[in-house]
């Protein structure tokens, strides 16, 4: 555990104190690549975007993909990205547990993935905790819509506008409300 660092840690989902001596380095960690979000927030062609979120995430953004800015993020190096993928406006990706996005998928403006929080007990409430989100194959997910750590969203399943989706998604499903819960299935493929 002690060659752990403070960042692998936390995508393991130790829980892990505000007072643990760790927090320094992931201080530091996310105050580089926020210089490197400021950038690509205020880049305007797509080529340069896409050089800055590589340097971002570490992971090179498929051509078929797209992010408009502005887009928040409090670290960027735990974000997959598959092909094919739509970000729209002003969403915000808390990604220290892990944030995995399949293939096709589309995000609405707005949008907030998180897979950071912190434990209910008071005792421990002074610490985080964080559990990874994954977004399945040519899911859509609505505009205003907040996604919670440990959530997976099923592939070809709609997380509608505005809801809070607490609980895994089944494929094939709309999902609504806070919390979300399934209103309808959609038609297989």
């Amino acid at each position: 555990m002690k060659n752990k660092t403070i960042l692998d840690r936390l995508k393991s989902g130790e829980i892990i104190p505000h007072s643990d001596a760790g927090f320094a380095e992931l201080g530091h960690a996310c105050k580089e690549k926020r210089q490197l979000i400021r950038k690509m927030n205020r880049a305007i062609k797509d080529e340069e975007i896409q050089e800055l979120w590589e340097k971002i995430t570490g992971q090179k953004m498929a051509e078929n993909s797209c992010v408009f800015t502005p887009f928040h993020t409090n670290y960027g190096g735990n974000i997959q990205l598959g092909e094919g993928v739509f970000i729209n406006h002003n969403c915000s990706f808390l990604d220290l547990g892990g944030i995995r996005i399949d293939n096709d998928v589309m995000i609405g403006p707005n949008v907030c993935l998180t897979s950071e929080g912190h434990p209910i007990a008071p005792s421990q409430r002074q610490s985080m905790k964080t559990a990874p989100i994954h977004i399945k194959k040519n899911a859509w997910i609505g505009a205003n819509a907040c996604i919670l750590a440990g959530v997976t969203v099923g592939q070809y399943s709609i997380v509608a506008a505005g809801a809070v989706v607490t609980k895994d998604v089944p494929d094939y499903v709309v999902v609504a409300g806070c919390p979300a819960k399934v209103i309808k299935s959609i038609p297989k493929v």
